[in-house]
């Protein structure tokens, strides 16, 4: 894959402070797109993560900001930030963004669902909607959302999660066919992936899961790349999973 592919390539990276997102943050900058990185809560992460980026070896520029994407007035504000640091919008939107508790289906609270859903599905919704408001018409455009394994090999005390992203696959369907010769959006399904979670959210227990290997996190960026590529445009509505062997479809 060319260095300059994404020259000056504007890029959104919705959950790009840790993890996958920042790998894919990083991966962007690398081959020269300008770049934002949206964290969700730590200020902490998403200057360490602003650090590390600004160091790769790269012609583009990167900026961030704090938001709570499931909400719109924060995810407008988003965008406009975006406006002011590159003078135009995003060209590729990255929906990295998940929130995965454990429970057991009997102890899952209203809220906790309502908290799962708008974080992993009316976050994506959203952005989504607000990114197609600002694409013209001439433009061609992607979105590549991240969805999850367990949506697909489903693990236990995850019933919120696995509906969650089950949504993702849906939402990008009904985008990709939003966006049919314009937008393309496609969905990457990591597999178990080497890195560090969050308290409470550790990852899930699948069956034999000892006899696969674990991925990381360049594994899946390279995957998201591929499908951002302004060159691979025939390619629309697809779920590609990253994930070693553990689900073959």
């Amino acid at each position: 894959m060319s260095e300059a592919l994404f020259n000056k390539q504007k890029v959104l990276i919705v959950g790009g402070t840790r993890n996958i997102g920042l790998a894919i943050a990083t991966d962007f900058m690398r081959h020269g797109a300008d770049i934002c990185i949206i964290g969700g809560y730590s200020k902490s992460n998403l200057k360490e993560a602003l650090q590390k980026i600004s160091k790769v070896n790269g012609s583009g520029s990167v900026c961030g900001k704090i938001a709570d994407m499931s909400k719109r007035a924060d995810v407008e504000n988003v965008f406009t930030f975006f406006d002011e640091c590159y003078n135009e919008p995003p060209r590729i939107l990255i929906n990295c963004q998940g929130y995965r508790p454990h429970n057991i289906l009997a102890e899952i609270s209203d809220s906790e669902w309502d908290q799962v859903m708008n974080r992993n599905v009316k976050g994506p919704f959203i952005t989504s909607q607000e990114f197609f408001k600002r694409v013209p018409g001439s433009v061609t455009a992607s979105i590549v959302n991240i969805g999850g394994l367990s949506a697909h090999k489903p693990a236990k005390e995850r019933a919120h999660v696995i509906t969650s992203k089950a949504a993702i696959i849906g939402l990008t369907r009904a985008l990709a066919e939003e966006g049919r010769n314009h937008i393309k959006v496609n969905c990457i399904v990591p597999g178990v992936i080497d890195t560090k979670r969050e308290i409470g959210q550790p990852q899930a227990a699948f069956i034999n899961d000892n006899e696969f290997l674990k991925g990381s996190t360049s594994d899946v960026s390279e995957a998201v790349l591929y499908f951002a590529n302004p060159n691979t445009v025939y390619i629309t509505g697809q779920t590609l999973h990253v994930n070693g062997g553990r689900f073959m479809p």
